[in-house]
């Protein structure tokens, strides 16, 4: 046995070298690439035999904290100026008409007392006491007319006129004067304001003026029930004298005038300032 395999170690060596150069060269190259594909293949075991390591607890609840990891994430957000288009709306003129509504508590409407003209100078309008009552309302004109035909119909009462008032008179002592202003008649009687029931009657204590001192309560008629408490003051004056027997009431309204009449008639005078 041993003879055979010495022979075989010596014969294949000899066999070889008898073997064609080309040949030989094929055989290297089939060998060399066997040999590589070994190779390969004997590396690729050793890695697929490679025990893995095991994880410990710290590396387990690392990953399980960057899996419950909330990232933020910043956007910015790029404001731009929006541009706003004003479309342009078409304004209506439209004519407004002022009304006048006379209650117990009415706006007080009074002419109009001041000019400014091209030179600068102020013009003042000194409104007479006829003027204002040719330019107020025809509700205040009926309450005026009202009131002067009662304090009328007692005997022995007169009627002094002044520029701003008219003042009603029996024999020397004053009974009472009215002024109007639009739709508010300010009636000043010549009683004791200290003894008017004040509670009842919303009057005005003017004695410490001297322009009234003969007249010192200021009693304001602006509807039908101040008119109403009006009446029942002058009757307080009135009462010593005696009624007309017969009397007949007299419609004292007067039709409007405008301005530029008025001054035309010398009703409104001018001053300049």
């Amino acid at each position: 046995m041993r003879n055979k395999l010495k022979m075989s170690s010596t014969v294949l060596p000899l066999l070889f070298l008898t073997i064609p150069e080309d040949i030989k060269i094929i055989i290297i190259v089939v060998l060399s690439v066997i040999v590589a594909i070994l190779l390969i293949y004997l590396i690729y075991l050793i890695l697929k035999g490679q025990k893995k390591q095991p994880i410990t607890k710290e590396q387990k609840e690392e990953l399980r904290s960057q899996e419950n990891t909330v990232h933020e994430v910043k956007i910015e957000i790029k404001k731009e100026p929006v541009e706003v288009k004003k479309e342009e709306v078409p304004i209506q003129k439209t004519e407004t008409k002022q009304v006048l509504v006379v209650d117990e508590k009415p706006k007080v409407v009074i002419p109009p007392v001041t000019d400014l003209e091209d030179d600068g100078l102020y013009i003042r309008y000194n409104y007479s006491f006829v003027a204002r009552l040719h330019q107020a309302p025809k509700e205040s004109q009926e309450r005026f007319s009202t009131l002067k035909n009662h304090i009328l119909s007692y005997e022995e009462v007169t009627i002094r006129d002044s520029w701003r008032n008219e003042r009603y008179m029996h024999k020397k002592d004053p009974i009472a004067k009215v002024w109007i202003h639009g739709n508010v008649i300010d009636l000043y009687i010549n009683l004791d304001p200290n003894k008017i029931d004040k509670e009842k009657y919303s009057i005005v204590d003017m004695s410490d003026k001297k322009m009234h001192d003969s007249t010192p309560v200021l009693f304001k008629i602006v509807g039908n029930r101040t008119l109403d408490q009006a009446i029942e003051l002058l009757d307080m004056r009135l009462a010593n004298l005696k009624k007309k027997e017969n009397f007949t009431k007299t419609d004292y309204t007067v039709p409007y005038i405008d301005k530029k009449t008025l001054l035309e008639s010398k009703l409104i005078k001018i001053n300049k300032a």
